[in-house]
């Protein structure tokens, strides 16, 4: 239980905020004017593991946030939570035949510590399905947030329409929600220049005054650099000079170090190409739609964006990290479980304010250990954590779920993920990226732990990435026969989708094949960072298609699509791509990197068949001559003159028919 004592703490923190401080407290109504909320439980009516007598066998629950776990679970008298209906779950699902249906009304439920799900509650002897579905026409929101309220109107900076309130305990906020719609944390104005100070104890600024920043350790400093990010927490300065927390600055140094060292570019010390950005201190706080939050005080401010009515809107603050966990084993998986119609929200994400970040790539992190003996430094990798985590499931289904307002990656299908679909969901206003499958550990490994025949099907992914700019919006890792197809990504910092790991140090490696990525609709993209693509692939994946998808609107470099060192195999044939940027010289059609050190002695990207595709965008660019890849047979457009072909790819691409419905969400 790596994450026990963050869960601990985290629960701690709820109920002595919750008990002790009236600017958290219970909504009257949830959004609609649903039932009441359940934004008040911190802990369980009935001792965990207790079922009462009321309860009997049943093919159908119901739960609902104005219910009581003392109840029977029925329609007429509903469970009040999920905790509850899992001790159910444990004790009768298997006195059942067939399907059972837990059904949950519309409001909020507070998930105040980890929802955990395992084998024992959701997999049936006899192979029937456990569904958790939304009450027709209601909507179910689970919130591992805080409700805040209790403001009160201030002057800050000389602006009279600043509200505050006291969150007391909470020892972090880094994000804040004004319904469901994530506000900015105060920043500094504009990019700050930066380098090395003399003995490289810290960094020298240019034109900022930091002896106008009230409290130096609220600061933190964001660097995105090509496709990472780093994250450090400001402890001091000296004139022009700042400084940070002495081991997350010690490690930053060495990372920095060994990856200019294992041959990576000098990009990575500072340079002005690569600003930094400022944050978190209430010097900043002047900008409309901007919030502060003094960890000293416990004081929350908030400049309220146009249209925000200060007396309805609900504000929120998440609290809970690891807001549910869906876990079997490889020889007894989750099995036949289903989600439809629910709403996620408010996971939290505290350790880059406790310990920094450094983004490798994707959702994969640089961690630095020590020998004790000789302090020889060593980089390792791992993956970041998700708010909502699945590992080791057969059938497993999300369908029709919102995901949104969430701190870190909103959904990791971790491990051993297989025969399982996401489908017709929301991946909306999140600090880092939608959805994540397996990871970047497993290209070896057994048939029981790989992840395979699975589909993400006719999802949203909208302003995703809003705080970590290294995230794509959807990345698989090592994977086979996966269906990507008929999504729509929109208004992302890096990429797209990006898909496949290993580069080309895992010539050997037969996990991913067989991938089929198709009919998706990606636009603006590569807005924060660069080196990235629409479409971004890693590693050989042999049978695999990237076809009939539609590219555009592209900020920053590289490629509409972009097949990186090691991808193989890949046939990519009737796509559209139409991402003229005449601001950057570095945006093509296709980009495609290999150079020397491939199997056998030739180059890292090999075997691709490039054929047919359309391009309003005439570069083309190949890094380090790829062998054996054919680019032949494929379209310049110009002035807009699509031929039919290319307009049936551009209509098809995106949502079906029975799924644009939900982009309204999302406007």
């Amino acid at each position: 239980m790596k994450h026990l004592p963050r869960l601990l703490a985290a629960a701690a923190t709820a109920a002595m905020i919750l008990t002790a401080f009236p600017a958290c407290k219970e909504a009257e109504e949830a959004p609609g004017g649903e039932v009441p909320s359940s934004m008040l439980i911190t802990e369980l009516e009935v001792a965990e593991g207790t079922v009462t007598d009321q309860v009997q066998a049943g093919s159908a629950y119901y739960v609902s946030p104005a219910g009581s776990d003392r109840n029977a679970g029925t329609r007429e008298a509903p469970f009040r939570t999920l905790y509850y209906v899992m001790d159910v779950l444990r004790k009768y699902k298997d006195q059942v035949d067939g399907d059972i249906t837990v059904y949950l009304g519309g409001g909020y439920y507070r998930l105040f510590k980890t929802l955990e799900m395992t084998e024992q509650e959701l997999t049936k002897a006899d192979g029937g399905s456990i569904l958790f579905r939304a009450v027709e026409n209601e909507t179910p929101i689970l919130s591992g947030g805080l409700q805040v309220t209790g403001w009160q109107k201030t002057t800050v900076n000389g602006i009279e329409d600043v509200y505050v309130t006291r969150l007391e305990g909470l020892p972090h906020v880094r994000q804040f929600y004004a319904g469901n719609q994530a506000q900015t944390r105060a920043a500094y104005g504009t990019a700050v220049e930066w380098a090395w100070n003399k003995d490289r104890s810290g960094i020298k600024t240019y034109d900022i005054d930091l002896d106008a920043i009230v409290n130096m350790e609220d600061v933190e400093l964001l660097w995105p650099v090509n496709w990472k990010v780093f994250v450090l927490q400001a402890k001091s300065y000296s004139g022009r000079e700042l400084y940070f927390e002495e081991e997350m600055w010690s490690n930053f140094v060495d990372m920095i170090d060994t990856m200019v060292a294992q041959g990576q570019s000098e990009e990575y010390y500072p340079t002005v190409q690569f600003p930094v950005y400022l944050s978190g201190d209430i010097s900043f706080l002047d900008t409309p739609g901007e919030w502060f939050y003094d960890e000293d005080t416990g004081e929350l401010y908030y400049y309220p964006a146009e249209g925000v009515d200060m007396e309805t809107t609900d504000f929120f603050v998440p609290v809970v990290e690891d807001l549910i966990h869906i876990h079997g084993t490889e020889e007894q998986k989750i099995a036949n479980v289903r989600f439809e119609g629910i709403t996620f929200r408010h996971g939290a994400w505290n350790e880059p304010s406790e310990e920094g970040l450094v983004i490798n790539q994707a959702q994969n992190k640089m961690v630095i250990t020590r020998s004790r003996i000789t302090q020889k430094v060593k980089v390792e990798y791992a993956q970041i954590d998700a708010n909502i985590t699945v590992e080791n499931a057969d059938n497993l289904t999300f369908a029709g779920c919102t995901f949104e307002n969430m701190g870190t990656t909103s959904l990791s299908l971790l491990t051993g993920i297989q025969n399982s679909t996401v489908e017709g969901c929301i991946f909306y206003q999140s600090s880092e990226g939608g959805l994540v499958l397996s990871n970047a550990d497993a290209s070896t490994t057994t048939d029981l732990s790989i992840c395979k025949n699975n589909r993400i099907a006719n999802n949203v992914f909208h302003q995703v990435g809003l705080d970590y700019w290294s995230a794509p919006a959807l990345t698989v890792y090592y994977a086979a026969e996966t269906t990507i197809s008929h999504n729509d990504i929109f208004d992302v910092p890096l990429s797209g989708m990006s898909v496949g790991w290993g580069w080309y140090w895992t010539p050997n490696s037969t996990t991913s094949r067989n991938n089929v990525i198709e009919g998706n609709r990606i636009g603006k993209f590569l807005q924060k960072c660069r080196d990235g693509g629409g479409i971004y692939t890693l590693g050989q994946q042999p049978d695999s298609v990237v076809k009939g998808n539609y590219i555009f609107e592209q900020y920053g470099a590289f490629g509409g699509l972009y097949h990186d060192e090691g991808s193989a195999y890949f046939t990519t044939t009737d796509n559209v791509v139409d991402n003229i940027n005449n601001e950057d010289p570095n945006v093509n059609w296709i980009h495609v990197n290999g150079g020397d050190g491939g199997p056998n002695g030739g180059k890292t990207t090999y075997n691709l068949e490039i054929h047919n595709n359309y391009h309003s965008n005439p570069k083309t660019s190949f890094w380090g001559e790829p062998s054996t890849c054919d680019l032949t047979g494929n379209h310049e457009v110009t002035d807009g003159q699509w031929p039919d072909e290319a307009k049936a790819i551009m209509e098809a691409a995106g949502l079906e028919d029975g799924y644009k419905h939900l982009l309204e969400a999302v406007e």
